[in-house]
């Protein structure tokens, strides 16, 4: 079989190229093969007011309107465009590498992806994005490699999964799942702007997924130290002859923590001096 291995970046490429004996050429099994490397995400989402049906463009360019909001996402065409890669970033650097990866493609039986196993699903994402993208239609497999080692790598062609289907579809699921919530999450910034703005003299607050909670957390923590009322409680806890003390867990709906002494001493009544059994020994170093 012909295949083609299709690498995250530039680097990742060079490994496989050093490992495997050259940039082209054939595995141990006698298949070919030609690596070709993405620079990160070549591919990003359209901008909202580009992703949705023409007669909503209007409504989702209008970020400063609060009726804009909350997003109808059923709208949302998910449409990809170039996004600009290379050091300085630039289209032309994403399109060059759009080029070879589709022009390498032609005549090949099967990609292989062979970007970073992220436990996310990014890697998965970015691979497919390129492949929907050049309109490959061919059998795709996927590379699993605990590390770019050697070793790792060379092993993983031996155990390749077809990335059609099963956990590799549902991993590849999962990574899109995520990049959509952190897209449709753009729509934080300008609504938490347009209310701050109402008490407070702001520019653009950059709010998404992580920054967002990272802020209810802060808040709810300050309304709980604003609103916090000191009140005595009583336990019954237990001190051993080496002064070791031991008390049952407190939970918000613990019965083991008592608002006055008499409960408490009504609790203690329930407790007993017990036997102590010696289930097993063992003897390490």
């Amino acid at each position: 079989m012909k295949f083609m291995i299709l690498n995250e970046k530039g680097k990742q490429a060079e490994k496989f190229a050093n490992f495997l004996g050259g940039k082209s050429g054939f595995l141990k099994s006698g298949d070919s093969y030609d690596i070709v490397h993405a620079s990160g995400h070549l591919l990003k989402y359209k901008k909202p007011q580009d992703n949705v049906p023409e007669s909503y463009a209007k409504q989702f360019n209008d970020w400063e309107n609060l009726s804009s909001y909350p997003w109808d996402t059923s709208l949302f065409k998910w449409e990809y465009e170039i996004n600009p890669s290379g050091k300085p970033p630039t289209i032309e650097h994403s399109k060059k590498l759009l080029k070879t990866i589709k022009s390498t493609s032609i005549g090949q039986d099967a990609i292989i992806i062979a970007t970073d196993n992220d436990p996310s699903g990014e890697g998965d994402v970015l691979a497919w994005e390129i492949i929907n993208y050049i309109g490959w239609k061919g059998q795709v497999y996927r590379l699993h490699f605990k590390s770019e080692s050697k070793e790792d790598i060379l092993k993983a062609f031996t155990k390749m999964t077809n990335a059609r289907e099963g956990d590799d579809q549902a991993l590849y699921h999962a990574g899109l799942a995520r990049q959509r919530f952190d897209y449709i999450s753009q729509e934080l910034s300008p609504y938490a702007t347009i209310v701050a703005r109402e008490h407070y003299s702001t520019d653009a607050l950059r709010l998404g997924r992580l920054k967002s909670v990272i802020n209810m957390v802060v808040w709810y923590q300050n309304h709980l130290r604003k609103n916090y009322i000191k009140r005595p409680f009583f336990e019954v806890r237990f001190k051993d002859n080496n002064n070791h003390v031991f008390k049952r867990e407190y939970t918000e709906d613990s019965v083991f923590r008592f608002n006055d002494k008499s409960s408490a001493e009504a609790e203690k009544n329930n407790y007993h001096n017990s036997q102590i059994k010696i289930l097993s020994k063992e003897t390490k170093r």
